[in-house]
């Protein structure tokens, strides 16, 4: 997947290599939405997202990286030395976004880690490896504005602890081939569309050019914790 990260890259293709975190036809992502809603029951899309297991999918490599919840409920995995995790995201989402994406994770390291996003030889820009919110909209589609990534709001992998919250304004969000949601009068109009049509719910994992195109450590251990994802009250 490619997207324009702020400032230092234009928009490009997706890459055959990865194509299964590109396009709806991966094992990994279904071609149609689950009809059931999120079991938290959030009122007019306002409250907190599952992180039951069971609710979210996976699109890594080796397909199906372990996920699990741990004692206190929360989303864990550790990075793997080798391939990648690139999305991690629930299958049972409130169809409209209508406040503040909110998200809490924790990044738990032990020795010098790297977080390396080179996962092909054509991805040369030197944004560091990081995870940032996403949305897929309009049952999975694969058009321009059927996913939006958090832009520029994201975590620069490393050790520590982080709240992320991103506004649900068009300025906060871009598509698939970088373009911000209040570009143009077309953008904007795919972008309202989408967060009233929300399919899938989460993360993403990249580096360098692109959002989505993976991570994984070397020189040591790394575990991911995501601590909760909710939608908000937008600011007033």
């Amino acid at each position: 997947m490619r997207f324009r990260l702020p400032v230092v890259i234009a928009p490009l293709a997706c890459a055959v290599s990865l194509a299964a975190a590109c396009t709806r036809s991966s094992p990994l992502d279904p071609t149609s939405p689950s009809d059931g809603r999120n079991a938290s029951s959030l009122v007019d899309g306002i409250g907190p997202i599952s992180l039951q297991r069971s609710d979210w999918e996976v699109v890594s490599n080796p397909s199906r990286l372990a996920v699990a919840n741990d004692d206190a409920g929360r989303l864990v995995f550790d990075f793997p030395a080798n391939g990648s995790m690139n999305y991690m995201y629930n299958v049972r989402p409130p169809q409209q976004i209508t406040g503040e994406v909110v998200i809490s994770l924790q990044v738990v390291t032990s020795g010098p880690v790297f977080f390396n996003w080179m996962t092909e030889p054509i991805n040369t820009c030197g944004h560091p490896a990081s995870v940032r919110p996403f949305f897929w909209a309009n049952g999975n589609g694969s058009g321009e504005f059927d996913r939006w990534w958090s832009n520029p709001v994201g975590y620069d992998l490393a050790a520590g602890t982080a709240t992320l919250v991103i506004e649900p304004t068009p300025d906060k969000w871009s598509s698939l081939f970088g373009k911000f949601g209040n570009q143009d009068a077309t953008a904007r109009a795919g972008f309202d569309r989408a967060t009233r049509n929300v399919s899938r719910l989460g993360i993403t994992f990249g580096g360098g050019c692109y959002f989505g195109h993976g991570v994984f450590v070397q020189n040591g251990q790394a575990k991911f914790v995501l601590e909760s994802y909710r939608i908000g009250r937008p600011t007033s």
